[in-house]
């Protein structure tokens, strides 16, 4: 498994998050039609990734 690729996929999701304004969720690819994240209960713009190689867990 590429990791590196994992981790930049993981950073897209979260920078694409970052640039929707909390109120527009419903406008967000990840959204449900009541605004509602489907990736989890934590919005993608509140993730974070470790610098460890390799990168083994990259959610809880």
């Amino acid at each position: 498994m590429d990791y590196e690729k994992l981790k930049e996929a993981i950073e897209t999701i979260s920078d694409m998050c970052n640039e929707i304004p909390n109120d527009h969720c419903i406008e967000c690819p990840c959204g449900d039609s009541n605004g509602n994240c489907l990736l989890q209960q934590e919005p993608p713009c509140d993730w974070s990734t470790v610098e460890k190689n390799p990168i083994v867990k990259v959610m809880l």
